[in-house]
């Protein structure tokens, strides 16, 4: 056989073979492709699996669920069914950092058990409270405090210290200055002389 023929044989050969062994090769590839094999492990996030005692703070959509929010006990201070002396009414409301506004409002809102009355008339507005680092607390309500409904109802001395002794309570606070619409006042209804701060007086409050 002519060398020019048998080279060319030779030729074909490779070729062909060359063939084969793309062929097997792409078939392997699209194979591991198919059954999930293949690419970079480290381009496909890995997917969080959360221990058994995190289930019950993961939300719906995999955010943590709140909390309830801490509570802290307070004392309101109201006044008895015939409107003679302050009685304590302990209340839980959420621990926040404005604990004394919290406990004014729950106090402007009334009791909620039974023989009790409210020392302060529901209109009144809360208009700002402000504690000192020297344990003066300036509280701001509105005029409705000593004109709303409850005045004339309850002894004037009954609503001041309604206020003065549940603000007192708390550490921070020692001493309590009252204003009315942004105002200083140098007396409380008629009776009450509020130009200085007042202090906790517990001979107001009842057995």
């Amino acid at each position: 056989m002519p060398v020019g023929g048998r080279f060319l044989k030779v030729v074909i050969y490779l070729s062909m073979l060359c063939l084969l062994v793309l062929s097997i090769s792409g078939c392997s590839a699209v194979s591991d492709l198919m059954m999930g094999k293949g690419g970079n492990d480290k381009d496909t996030p890995e997917e969080e699996v959360y221990a058994p005692e995190d289930l019950d703070m993961i939300g719906v959509e995999g955010e943590e669920k709140e909390e309830d929010a801490e509570s802290l006990s307070v004392a309101l201070f109201f006044a008895d069914d015939e409107g003679k002396s302050l009685v304590k009414e302990m209340r839980n409301i959420k621990k926040t950092e404005g604990v004394a506004r919290s406990t004014i409002n729950e106090l402007i809102s009334g009791p909620t058990g039974t023989g009790l009355l409210p020392t302060i008339p529901q209109e009144t507005m809360l208009l700002d409270i402000n504690v000192k680092e020297d344990g003066l607390c300036i509280v701001d309500f509105s005029g409705e405090l000593v004109s709303g409904g409850a005045a004339g109802v309850i002894p004037e001395e009954l609503t001041v210290y309604s206020i003065v002794n549940t603000l007192t309570q708390f550490e921070t606070i020692d001493r309590v200055q009252f204003r009315l619409g942004g105002q200083e006042v140098s007396n409380l209804g008629k009776n009450i002389p509020a130009s200085v701060p007042l202090m906790e007086k517990t001979d107001f409050i009842g057995n």
